[in-house]
């Protein structure tokens, strides 16, 4: 069978010009989610439609790459909303695929290094053509069959969610044990550390983990393979036991939180430059140094510290001038005694969500 006959290419639906609906844009989708966590109302003026059920597939390089890839499910029921045209949308047909089944699809990678070999444009900004998706093999697996394989991945997919959920809710527990304390001093005060670029020598191939493989806390998506020789120039940063990083641009909330067992990460990944890491110290625990850099408070100190045009970040001189809660020394402790293995805890859920992620690659191998 051909991807064609499973599916309907960017259905047409009907939006009024210079109305409200709801949009989702590139920066809003997790790479290879089920779901879509944010959406903006915005006036319509073009670009793609869709609704419940249908799949989002980006067309363009590096967010085709990166896997920005999803299941519409935020929508009421019979809404349309819009996104970029840098989306193509796929619908399942009606008795002869299963929407999720159409997603899981699409997240392979089958379907992804042949939508990639068949991009045409200018370097850097190729786009998939809808057209080279038409023809793709795909297995003539029966709606019965389908849901079979919705069943089993998404299961898997259930417990990933779980597991995000808690990490989510330690990040606001974190976040909300700060407002106690409503005297602000600037962070330079707790004399952070932070970690300058280079990185060892290494002889193996390593993981490079950028921004973008990134979102949220210590949710990671696959990144590229270097070696040492061969890696791009933003990859010099070392992870090192006991820190925290944080994406230095604008708006990003992108956070790695990275504990003395977290082995598999200090010892397999190189991290990029666009990342700004601080060492733990006595002044700065781990516990409050991550309740510090995951708090929405400091995200918007960020944000407003930020320099620069067109890719606006914080730098080490701004960064030190961002306000933080003022603990003394028997609170740091006192915090650190009652925090600690909430922070512990964040390592082992990511441990926990890597290893169903390896899972459920095997399963996608399987069945695709």
């Amino acid at each position: 069978m051909k991807l064609k006959d499973f599916v309907v290419f960017n259905p047409i639906e009907h939006l009024s010009k210079n109305c409200n609906y709801r949009k989702i844009s590139m920066d809003q989708i997790t790479p290879f989610t089920r779901k879509v966590e944010s959406h903006n109302i915005e006036i319509y003026k073009g670009g793609s439609k869709f609704r419940n059920g249908d799949t989002i597939f980006a067309r363009i390089t590096p967010c085709l790459e990166n896997g920005k890839t999803c299941f519409v499910s935020c929508l009421e029921k019979d809404e349309v909303a819009f996104g970029s045209t840098e989306f193509i949308i796929v619908r399942a047909r009606d008795g002869i695929s299963i929407p999720l089944f159409i997603f899981y699809l699409l997240i392979t990678n089958h379907i992804r290094n042949k939508a990639i070999v068949s991009m045409t444009g200018s370097s850097g900004r190729e786009r998939v053509q809808q057209v080279a998706l038409d023809n793709i093999d795909i297995p003539n697996y029966s709606l019965d069959y389908q849901q079979h394989i919705v069943n089993t991945i998404g299961s898997v997919d259930d417990l990933i969610e779980n597991y995000q959920e808690r990490i989510n809710k330690i990040a606001d527990i974190l976040s909300k044990s700060l407002e106690k304390y409503p005297n602000k001093i600037t962070i330079d005060h707790y004399n952070p550390i932070l970690i300058k670029s280079g990185i060892n020598k290494f002889n193996d191939n390593k993981e490079y983990l950028d921004t973008s493989s990134v979102e949220g806390i210590n949710n990671i998506s696959i990144g590229e393979t270097i070696t040492y020789d061969q890696r791009p120039s933003r990859a010099n940063m070392q992870p090192i036991p006991d820190s925290v990083w944080f994406a230095k641009m604008k708006g990003s909330y992108k956070n790695l939180i990275i504990g003395k067992s977290d082995v598999d990460l200090i010892d397999s990944n190189i991290l990029s430059t666009g990342f700004q890491g601080i060492k733990a110290s006595r002044e700065l625990p781990l516990s409050l140094l991550t309740a510090f850099i995951i708090s929405k408070e400091f995200n918007s100190q960020r944000d407003l510290n930020s320099v620069g045009t067109t890719m606006a970040g914080i730098n080490n001189e701004t960064f030190m001038k961002i306000n933080v809660p003022l603990l003394t020394e028997s609170k740091i402790k006192e915090f650190d005694n009652k925090y600690r293995l909430l922070v512990d805890e964040l390592s082992i859920l990511r441990r926990k969500i890597n290893s169903l992620k390896q899972e459920k690659s095997l399963l996608l191998s399987k069945y695709f």
